[in-house]
């Protein structure tokens, strides 16, 4: 099949950029613009002047199957007509041929007509964006310790905590310890944070804070010579003895959550009650292969803020 081409509103339309946006616990969009703008995974509905057009799902959002085909009674077709966005349910067919993850592309076919000028078919090839990361098929290194590598405790690098993210480089900018207000058997939290939270003692251990970093629970009673070490996946049934966390995307619920899903080791070499002092190696199974290896030094705040 050709590539797709065609019109929104009577005007001409032809797909310059296109990005299928997956978010965990959440569901996949599939959007086009006749323009290009930022990376290849930025996803800014409206650009000045330029034409999109974006696949979302009705309700029940979820990821989109290879080989299943879509249609309105599922997806919206979302496009801007007369300076508004206009939500045309009127003819949609969708059918998502490959998913790439390696090359981080998707390809399909869609089928998009309405009764007010739009008609737009054709093949498509899009950048494939889970949880808006790039995905690697290898992951990184970081104080010369690789991910998917786990060190020895004793060999954990003395080196400042640095991140990959989303397959990004990152370093750590604030790190805060803290526990749950009112529950005086909580555990104590740490959160290595690679984009600056809202407040010095905000810990993203719900929804999140509107920041991008890592979570870890060190234990009621962490004390100095601690080794909480875990290596497992997802589907473990046991509680491990360090929790992980990470949290890919600001401002959004839960992006992705790795409890005991990868490697975890987190040395605690120094705490009092005011401070936590440690070395720390993450590495976490999503598509990025995020990770974090390094010393932390952290305030422990008696009024942490958690969000």
């Amino acid at each position: 099949m050709p590539p797709a081409t065609g019109s929104l509103v009577g005007r001409p339309f032809v797909a310059k950029k296109g990005v299928l946006r997956r978010i965990a616990g959440g569901g996949d969009t599939l959007t086009f613009w006749d323009a290009v703008s930022g990376d290849r995974c930025e996803h800014q509905l409206a650009l000045d002047g330029a034409l999109f057009l974006e696949l979302a799902w009705r309700r029940d959002a979820q990821p989109f199957a290879v080989d299943r085909v879509y249609s309105e009674t599922e997806l919206l077709a979302i496009y801007p007509t007369g300076g508004a966005v206009d939500r045309a349910p009127e003819r949609v067919k969708l059918v998502v041929d490959q998913i790439d993850e390696a090359g981080a592309l998707v390809r399909g076919r869609l089928d998009v007509s309405a009764d007010d000028g739009t008609a737009y078919s054709g093949s498509f090839e899009a950048a494939y964006c889970p949880d808006g990361v790039v995905p690697r098929a290898r992951g990184g290194t970081i104080a010369g310790v690789s991910w998917g590598e786990p060190p020895a405790a004793k060999a954990l690098p003395e080196a400042v905590a640095t991140a990959e993210i989303g397959g990004t480089p990152a370093p750590i900018v604030h790190a805060v310890a803290g526990r749950l207000p009112d529950f005086p058997d909580s555990p104590l939290f740490l959160d290595l944070f690679t984009t600056e939270p809202p407040a010095r003692c905000a810990l993203h251990i719900g929804s999140g804070v509107g920041a991008a970093g890592f979570l870890f629970a060190l234990g009621v009673r962490p004390a100095r010579g601690d080794v909480l070490e875990y290596h497992g996946t997802r589907e473990s049934d046991a509680v491990p003895p360090v929790y992980a966390k990470l949290n890919v995307r600001p401002n959004e619920s839960d992006p992705f959550t790795s409890h005991g899903d990868g490697d975890a080791i987190v040395v605690v070499d120094e705490i009092d009650r005011s401070r936590v002092r440690g070395r720390v190696y993450a590495a976490f199974r999503d598509p990025g292969k995020s990770m974090v290896v390094g010393s932390f030094d952290a305030p422990i705040c008696a009024d942490a803020d958690v969000q």
